[in-house]
């Protein structure tokens, strides 16, 4: 099975700009914002990607300050629209870089959930 796994990925650049997300990180990344490089934000952007036709788990902390949850959410709520399977796996507690630490709460929930789901 294939699928597209995220752990509290910034999965909407132009979101997060607007959000305020990153302290301008993005907007350095992109070059600039949205409305000055949309090209580079439709191609780069997972959300402006959508469909893609491909099972996705969205994995957030529900303590991360530094990329907000409900982008993840939102992301979520945006593929299933447009025809996706898409999930939105909250993990209760866990911040932004705990997603990606093997010892962190996170990880065994992780681990567990795409054990079900991949096999």
């Amino acid at each position: 099975m294939c699928a597209a796994v995220s752990l509290a990925g910034v999965v909407d650049l132009a979101a997060a700009v607007r959000r305020g997300v990153g302290n301008g990180a993005v907007t350095a990344l992109m070059g600039g914002g949205p409305d000055d490089v949309p090209d580079r934000y439709a191609l780069g952007s997972p959300a402006s990607l959508l469909p893609l036709h491909t099972p996705q788990y969205v994995f957030h902390g529900s303590a991360d300050t530094a990329v907000p949850a409900s982008l993840s959410a939102d992301y979520v709520e945006l593929a299933r629209s447009l025809g996706d399977r898409a999930e939105y796996v909250p993990v209760p507690g866990a911040g932004h870089l705990e997603m990606i630490d093997p010892r962190g709460r996170a990880y065994p929930e992780v681990v567990a959930r795409l054990e079900t789901v991949l096999g």
